[in-house]
């Protein structure tokens, strides 16, 4: 193998490989950045198995071949200089200066360079888009070991993600061809967070694999096409929460608040210490008089109270929340204000485009 690249596009390469590469696996071909050159070019691929990239690099094509680079190599080409670099199967030369490392050829043989066919099309979006959906990440779960809390899921119109105590509920910004689910697992969602350009209106395709038999069929994989990148991931299998089922159609009533003044007031209340079993601090919501709510924090040995003014509409029922789960919603609500939509003493209540358990007085 002989190839002739740009420095800085091997360098991306690199950096954005080094966000799915494994620092230890049993199979320890994972843990080096695969090239291969082909009748398609000079293609760079790094795994874990779960989650794949796929760079196409443009390039000179010397000798074809195949060679892998393991971590030490990387981190030596990142500090490389000059336009370009010369990769060969066990050395790098930039210059004057030339990098030599191992290639065992039974890695190579067992490195798992098949890729998913993704052949049905899902929708098309822009990196941003994207970005700025797969941010409801906040409400899935890293904790419970059940798999489809620790997803962002995609159905035909809507995003979804749950971690059982509440359920964050975005509108597509795309038409979705599909009327399958889409279950992204985390790791997936953080990846493509570290590796998409947040603020880019470049296309990105997306199209899945699909298993099919007599009875169903089943989407399997995933594909992201960025230009010159790819990303393939593997789909979580099982079923969601019931959306339809769980998000409340009537309510008792509702009040609207400013929503910069309750983060004001809501970041003075999070000063008190957090409690270990909920990982934040319980803030209570109370009716005062006229249309103004006491707001009270508590913690095991302080409190905090304060009082902001609300547009009331229908009943209300006093309620304590996770100071977590509220500050997570206020931050990723676009709206000048938030609305808070009442079902009833201890039933979960509609925050936003959230749903969210309420916390039991006595916790």
């Amino acid at each position: 193998m002989k190839i002739n690249i740009n420095t800085a596009e091997m360098k991306d390469v690199i950096k954005k490989a080094k966000k799915v590469l494994p620092k230890k696996s049993s199979l320890p071909c994972l843990e080096k950045l695969y090239m291969v050159t082909s009748s398609e070019g000079i293609k760079a691929i790094a795994s874990d198995l779960e989650n794949t990239l796929v760079f196409n690099i443009p390039g000179e094509v010397i000798e074809h071949g195949q060679t892998l680079l393991d971590g030490v190599t990387l981190k030596m080409v990142e500090k490389l200089k000059g336009d370009n670099i010369i990769i060969e199967a066990e050395k790098v030369t930039a210059g004057k200066r030339v990098v030599e490392f191992i290639l065992h050829e039974e890695e190579l043989e067992r490195y798992p360079s098949a890729l998913p066919i993704c052949d049905t099309e899902a929708f098309v979006t822009t990196e941003r888009e994207l970005c700025e959906l797969l941010q409801i990440k906040y409400a899935s779960s890293t904790e419970e070991h059940r798999k489809v809390f620790n997803t962002v899921a995609i159905d035909k119109f809507k995003a979804y993600a749950c971690d059982t105590f509440r359920l964050a509920t975005r509108h597509l910004p795309f038409d979705n061809k599909l009327d399958e689910l889409i279950l992204l697992h985390l790791n997936t969602v953080n990846l493509l967070d570290k590796i998409l350009d947040k603020k880019s209106d470049n296309r990105i395709e997306c199209k899945v694999s699909t298993k099919k038999n007599d009875e169903s069929r089943n989407i399997q994989h995933i594909k992201f096409n960025a230009g010159n990148m790819q990303v393939y991931s593997r789909l979580v299998d099982g079923n969601f929460v019931d959306v339809e089922g769980v998000i409340p159609q009537k309510f008792i009533g509702s009040f609207v608040v400013d929503n910069e003044w309750l983060v004001e007031e809501l970041k003075f209340a999070t000063n008190l210490p957090k409690l270990k079993e909920i990982d934040g601090v319980p803030i209570s919501f109370k009716l005062d008089k006229g249309n103004t709510i006491e707001i009270t924090a508590s913690s095991t040995s302080n409190k905090f109270k304060t009082y902001i003014y609300a547009e009331l509409d229908g009943e209300f029922e006093e309620f304590t929340i996770n100071s977590r789960f509220l500050m997570d919603t206020i931050k990723h609500c676009n709206s000048g204000k938030i609305e808070f939509k009442l079902c009833g003493l201890h039933k979960p209540l509609m925050v936003g485009e959230d749903l969210i358990s309420p916390m039991r007085m006595n916790q």
